[in-house]
């Protein structure tokens, strides 16, 4: 059995190979002819250009390339086997098309944990980081993306803090123009403006920090406190991360996430853990992203799954017929997918049956239909 199986890998993994490496070449050629002006009106070199597509590739490989790749060779491989019968004397011999298939079902699941790997721990914001290769040299440009956001807002939900930031840089956990507001007891409102602060860890400390309380009920009423030239504040809990996930959060548009599942899983759960109580259209839309982000790698199993019945029956019949029957029913797949993205995003059905949904009904479809080959 494990010589068959090496013999099965081999005759998958080769044309596999031919054709990922195929699309990949063309799909660059086409992509940098059509963004080759925003390079040049970028100044982008060389160097930054194959970093862009260091972070673009893995993102365009999990949405479509790899499991039309694995589409395509899973179909050449069985229907090469069953044209020259070599189905038929392996099932003669007593192993069952079940058997025959593990390989075939390894490789999916291998590719789909894969891609799971590169956009979760690989390349998690892989998006912000092509934009900050595109305006890396506009000095004039309002936010910067990748590892430093400026002119940022966002407020804490959880603890009821609003925090306003010249600066932000993630990588080295550090802010400058700080601004925080938060509720005292008896309605009083607090400030704290620091001119910088970094995170040491499990607290902020701010640097040349002046603090001041404000009574509603007494508007001539400021408490002032001494300006500390460094002020360790326990109680602010928002982590580097949890900031970030606001920023990256806040660049996700509708349009975008009803297309495709584009936040990391580590991110969406910063936000949630910064705002416990979110309304019904946002909730529906990052819901459907979490379980998005989830689902979207096991489309290369499912892909798979599809083209096995297509192509592993014996016999005579027409090939171009079973397989074009294949690439029709994963199109419907991708249609689905796309379909239920969009109604999860806008509410209209749960958000992780929004994700799961083609998943598991083309899955279903694939082994049902498998186990009718004769």
């Amino acid at each position: 059995m494990r010589l068959l199986d090496r013999y099965l890998l081999r005759e998958l993994l080769l044309p596999l190979i031919i054709v990922l490496s195929g699309f990949l070449l063309l799909w660059l050629v086409f992509d940098i002819v059509g963004v080759m002006d925003d390079f040049q009106q970028n100044h982008l070199l060389l160097p930054d250009v194959i970093e862009y597509y260091l972070y673009k590739t893995p993102r365009i490989m999990s949405e479509g390339l790899v499991p039309v790749a694995l589409l395509i060779s899973t179909l050449y491989a069985l229907t090469q086997h069953a044209r020259h019968n070599e189905l038929t004397a392996i099932r003669t011999a007593g192993i069952s098309l079940w058997r025959v298939l593990v390989p075939y079902v390894f490789v999916g699941v291998l590719f789909s944990l894969g891609l799971f790997w590169l956009n979760e721990f690989g390349m998690p914001d892989a998006n912000l980081r092509m934009e900050e290769v595109l305006n890396r040299y506009q000095a004039s440009a309002e936010n910067a993306t990748g590892n430093v956001v400026r002119n940022f807002n966002f407020y804490n939900e959880r603890d009821r803090r609003k925090w306003t930031i010249g600066e932000f840089d993630r990588t080295a956990g550090a802010m400058t123009n700080v601004l925080v507001e938060w509720a005292r007891s008896g309605g009083r409102v607090e400030y704290l403006k620091a001119d910088s602060a970094h995170w040491a860890g499990d607290e902020w400390v701010f640097h040349k920090a002046l603090t001041r309380t404000f009574d509603p009920a007494n508007k001539d009423q400021f408490d002032f406190s001494p300006a500390a030239d460094e002020l360790a504040v326990k109680d602010f809990k928002e982590t580097p991360r949890e900031i970030w996930s606001e920023f990256s959060i806040s660049q996700l548009s509708t349009r975008t996430a009803a297309k495709r599942a584009v936040v990391a899983l580590s991110t969406l759960k910063n936000y949630f853990d910064l705002h416990p109580e979110l309304s019904r259209e946002k909730r529906a839309i990052l819901m459907t992203q979490f379980h998005g982000r989830i689902a979207m790698p096991w489309t290369c199993l499912v892909v798979m799954l599809i083209a096995i019945p297509f192509a592993a029956p014996s016999g005579r019949r027409n090939v171009f017929a079973g397989v074009t029957a294949g690439l029709a029913i994963t199109f419907a797949f991708f249609v689905l997918q796309r379909l239920c993205l969009a109604l999860g995003t806008g509410g209209y059905i749960t958000p992780w049956l929004a994700a799961w949904l083609p998943n598991l009904f083309f899955a279903a479809l694939g082994i049902y239909l498998t186990s009718r080959v004769r």
